[in-house]
């Protein structure tokens, strides 16, 4: 993967850096593991969408945006304030769970598989979150 690939996109929600050069072992902290973990959760979808193929099982991931609900509390008084200052620009529980929501139950979607949505529409991830080759094998 080169450079530039590894650099994109560290600001667009659930399209975060590659995880995935094992012979690059790293281990990320902070930011950039929940980053990880992101990338982590829509190559896995679509790596599951893959193998359920066929099966009448759909699988598929999406970003709630940023919602109040005291994710990232007790991690630091910094983390705190931030959480805190981005409260009143922050979604309800209710506004996070719609697509989630959507997603279980409507017919739009119910033969959706593999996709990554948010606002109930769907998205095109990063060129890392496509790259089925730092997938799961």
């Amino acid at each position: 993967m080169s450079q530039r690939r590894a650099r994109h996109h560290l600001r667009r929600p659930g399209y975060h850096r590659s995880p995935a050069q094992p012979e690059k072992l790293r281990i990320a902290v902070g930011f950039g593991r929940y980053c990880e973990t992101k990338l982590a959760n829509i190559l896995l979808t679509t790596e599951l969408a893959r193998r359920l193929d066929g099966t009448g099982v759909m699988a598929n991931c999406f970003h709630p945006g940023l919602v109040a609900t005291g994710f990232n509390r007790n991690n630091g008084l910094l983390m705190d304030l931030g959480m805190t200052i981005l409260r009143p620009v922050s979604r309800s529980p209710k506004k996070g769970a719609e697509t989630l929501v959507w997603l279980a139950t409507s017919p739009d979607v119910a033969h959706v598989s593999g996709v990554y949505f948010f606002d109930q529409e769907q998205r095109l991830p990063s060129l890392e979150a496509q790259d089925t080759e730092i997938g799961f094998a």
